[in-house]
């Protein structure tokens, strides 16, 4: 019995050592192309997920526990027209 649990504990350790690698973060600011001023409270999501953060009150953003590779952002806000970078 004692065997089982190392074996199973040694397993889930490697795998969580494994799982915390393959993640990254993304972060950025979500400003007003006309005035600069910074956007509160915008949406910005990974599209084709539910993954995503709104802005804080300098308008910048994090997203963590994201895939490695290439995402398109979509970023959203009431009175403004969503835009995909």
């Amino acid at each position: 019995m004692k065997s089982i649990f190392k074996l199973t504990f040694i397993i889930l350790v490697f795998l969580n050592v494994g799982y915390g690698q393959q993640r990254g973060a993304i972060t950025g600011k979500v400003v007003d192309a006309n005035t600069g001023e910074n956007i509160i409270g915008a949406n910005v999501l990974i599209e084709g997920t539910s993954i995503g953060a709104a802005t804080d009150i300098e308008g910048k953003y994090f997203i963590k526990n994201v895939e490695p590779g290439k995402h398109t952002l979509v970023i959203s806000f009431i009175s403004y027209a969503s835009r995909k970078i």
